[in-house]
């Protein structure tokens, strides 16, 4: 068996492995991390820890974009859409001037 033949049935050996463990991150990225780490000499440490970084990163923003898709917020909502007629503790005309932050309260001095 060539040495070719062989670092191609490391190399899909190592994405079924990365497939089955769920590390979408390491699979797009390895090899270009690999050839980074060649050539600037990262120790396996630092190559691996850069691809666990990347993996967190991924996760950490599925996370945030799977809870704001589950809070069904608006992705942008203007205060002239706002509907006052709801607000009962609070006049429209102090809702925007603190929207504007303009002191609507004063502080006594003594």
């Amino acid at each position: 068996m060539s040495l070719t033949a062989t670092l191609q049935d490391h190399q899909a050996l190592l994405e079924a492995s990365l497939r089955a463990l769920s590390l979408p991150m390491f699979l797009q990225l390895y090899q270009s991390y690999a050839q980074d780490a060649a050539r600037s000499g990262l120790s396996f440490e630092r190559f691996l820890l850069a691809l666990c970084e990347a993996e967190v990163a991924d996760r950490e923003a599925k996370r945030i974009e799977a809870a704001i898709k589950r809070a069904k917020l608006p992705f942008l909502k203007e205060i002239t859409e706002y509907d006052f007629a709801a607000l009962e503790t609070i006049s429209q005309t102090t809702f925007l001037e603190l929207a504007e932050g303009e002191d609507t309260c004063p502080v006594q001095k003594t």
